[in-house]
């Protein structure tokens, strides 16, 4: 697979609406010091461009024949990555269990797949959606772009449905969500019901996700936090990501797409108009998510 949105703009994006710096290497922690089992602990946006999961797959091979212990607490992160996280789970030797302590989100989930047994303290929030990206270039990269994530959305499709005890359609239809872009938020006992976790464990704990989640739509309330990303940040992180501040205000108004007031700022008609258009139109499917 060409893994072509793996770009610099694009890496430069994401590190600025998860406020996560690209060179912060601590998106996962093995503590293996007492016993025979393994803790790997995943509080963190995972994978790409944080940093690549060979680096947790090649420790995670150094416990061969030891039970690993996965606790998550993640709003997700990078696909490839975690389906490479996943079928390393799958490959070891020994029991590999799963407990979501807060939120396991997008790739998060998948990478929950990968445990013999699978539990979540009652207050914890599981999420499923299709796969999203940004991406900057003409028409013909923006195919390319969707193609591989039309085969991601079948790759994850396939990963629930051989784990839960609802149909391959029912899943479809809750990675879409209400408008086939929100995705599905379950609590625990609803994760549960739908063959997506053995157990709830139960707990008078209140701690919640302690993270950032404002690039998700259709949180529900219970899901959202105080400091979410304003409309500012999200004008921040488009002009950090390489485009000017009037494409940036552009994109952030729609502009692209009416003859209204907000359009002035930006010229689409002339050679650059289809470039534009895609780019504008990739960010702005990313950016109404935090509306």
């Amino acid at each position: 697979m060409n893994l072509s949105y793996r770009t610099e703009i694009n890496a430069k994006f994401i590190s600025s609406l998860y406020k996560k710096p690209l060179d912060k290497p601590d998106w996962f922690e093995i503590n293996a010091e007492s016993g025979d089992e393994v803790e790997i602990l995943i509080y963190d946006v995972i994978g790409w461009p944080f940093i690549d999961a060979n680096i947790l797959v090649t420790q995670m091979n150094e416990y061969k024949g030891r039970p690993l212990n996965f606790a998550i607490n993640s709003p997700g992160g990078d696909v490839s990555d975690g389906i490479a996280i996943l079928n390393a789970m799958k490959r070891h030797d020994a029991k590999v269990s799963v407990r979501i302590d807060s939120m396991a989100a997008s790739i998060a989930t998948v990478i929950a797949m990968g445990g013999e047994e699978i539990s979540a303290y009652k207050n914890s929030s599981f999420m499923i959606h299709h796969p999203w990206t940004i991406g900057i270039g003409n028409y013909f990269m923006m195919d390319e772009i969707r193609d591989i994530l039309k085969q991601f959305s079948g790759q994850i499709l396939d990963i629930y449905t051989e784990r839960a005890s609802i149909g391959k359609r029912e899943i479809n239809s809750l990675m879409d969500g209400k408008d086939k872009r929100d995705g599905t938020w379950m609590t625990a006992k609803e994760a549960k019901e739908k063959g997506f976790i053995d157990k709830v464990i139960e707990s008078d704990s209140k701690v919640k996700a302690n993270m950032n989640i404002p690039i998700f739509s259709g949180i529900p309330d219970e899901f959202r936090i105080s400091d979410s990303p304003t409309i500012r940040d999200a004008e921040r992180a488009l002009r950090e990501a390489g485009l000017s501040e009037n494409r940036a205000k552009a994109v952030l108004a729609g502009g692209w797409q009416s003859n209204s007031e907000n359009q002035r700022d930006v010229d689409v008609s002339n050679k650059e108009s289809e470039e534009m258009v895609e780019t504008m139109a990739a960010a702005r499917r990313l950016i109404d998510a935090i509306r």
